[in-house]
């Protein structure tokens, strides 16, 4: 395997798919692979390295997806159920009303926000809870 992953980093960057690459593989327990080959920018000299620090932008949404997912078949989590339910910090939750004299106005939300609304980045109507 990590001659595998070394091969297919080592091909997007001769190329030319990415400057560099950065992978790792794991699984529950611990680090199995970690890979790097090319550079951090396009025009940069500074390579890049498997413990190199990057912004990972949107990665974390099929993480938590795959989490969420797995939560669902082992507890019973309802991407309908709301998320307060599950995360006290949602229990009270307030929708930006307008501005007073500099300061926010909060008002109630008009509706839970639930654990599809997490996943999905949204605020969509097919995330109502189901109750």
């Amino acid at each position: 395997m990590a001659r595998q992953v070394g091969q297919t980093i080592g091909q997007a960057v001769a190329e030319a798919v990415m400057p560099g690459v950065i992978a790792a593989v794991g699984d529950r327990d611990r680090v199995l692979q970690e890979r790097a080959a090319g550079r951090l920018s396009v025009g940069g000299g500074q390579p890049a390295r498997p413990g190199t620090m990057v912004w990972l932008a949107s990665m974390t949404k099929p993480v938590t997806s795959a989490a969420a997912l797995q939560l669902a078949g082992q507890l019973g989590l309802d991407p309908g159920q709301p998320a307060a339910s599950i995360l006290s910090a949602f229990g009270e939750p307030r929708d930006l009303e307008g501005r007073g004299g500099g300061l926010p106005r909060l008002r109630p939300p008009a509706r839970q926000v639930t654990v599809c609304h997490l996943l999905t980045h949204t605020a969509a109507p097919f995330c109502n809870p189901r109750n």
